[in-house]
């Protein structure tokens, strides 16, 4: 599975709170939703990748928009945690 999954966002002190709830829902809970139904997938076949993109916003600070950086963190630290179970299994 490729994730690529995103949207525009205003920063946090501009958008709205329904932008800034429909974003976080695209760029995090999507992304959980769609990592969620693919491992279950692959369990069953016992192979497959999963590709989240990500951004460097989720590594280093960006503080024009922190709705950015926070969903984009949340998507690496998610896919390092699914790679290190998945590596144990």
């Amino acid at each position: 599975m490729v994730n690529n999954a995103g949207m525009p966002s205003a920063p946090l002190n501009d958008a709205d709170l329904d932008q800034t709830v429909a974003f976080i829902n695209v760029n995090a809970v999507a992304s959980a939703v769609l990592c969620r139904a693919a491992i279950r997938f692959m369990s069953k076949r016992k192979k497959g990748s999963i590709i989240n993109v990500a951004s460097i916003g989720g590594v280093i600070p960006y503080f024009v928009n922190e709705n950015y950086g926070a969903t984009k963190s949340y998507l690496i630290t998610l896919s390092r945690l699914i790679n290190r179970k998945a590596c144990k299994d």
